[in-house]
């Protein structure tokens, strides 16, 4: 397992960014919605947020940088204030 770098902005060398799993589901729950729920009405909104995208997000796992963005602008929220600086995260086959 090789570890991805991570520079102070939340993202990683493979173009991937890590979330504020806190903040994320904080955003959620105060809209009263289900992943499920933030997933469709995404979709309707033209938004690129799968279920399997939602739940990486709030489980820590680092997603593409385009998710974060399409889950900032769902939430009505610049993406930096989503992006969590301080927490490495493991990518797995990403050699450097």
């Amino acid at each position: 397992m090789v570890a991805s770098s991570q520079d102070s902005t939340g993202m990683h060398q493979d173009g991937r960014a890590s979330l504020d799993v806190h903040r994320l589901k904080a955003l959620r729950r105060q809209c009263g919605l289900s992943q499920e729920a933030v997933s469709e009405k995404g979709m309707e909104q033209r938004l690129c947020l799968s279920i399997a995208s939602i739940k990486r997000a709030e489980t820590g796992k680092p997603v593409l940088y385009r998710t974060a963005r399409h889950l900032a602008v769902f939430y009505g929220v610049p993406v930096e204030t989503l992006m969590d600086p301080i927490t490495p995260f493991p990518a797995h086959g990403v050699k450097q």
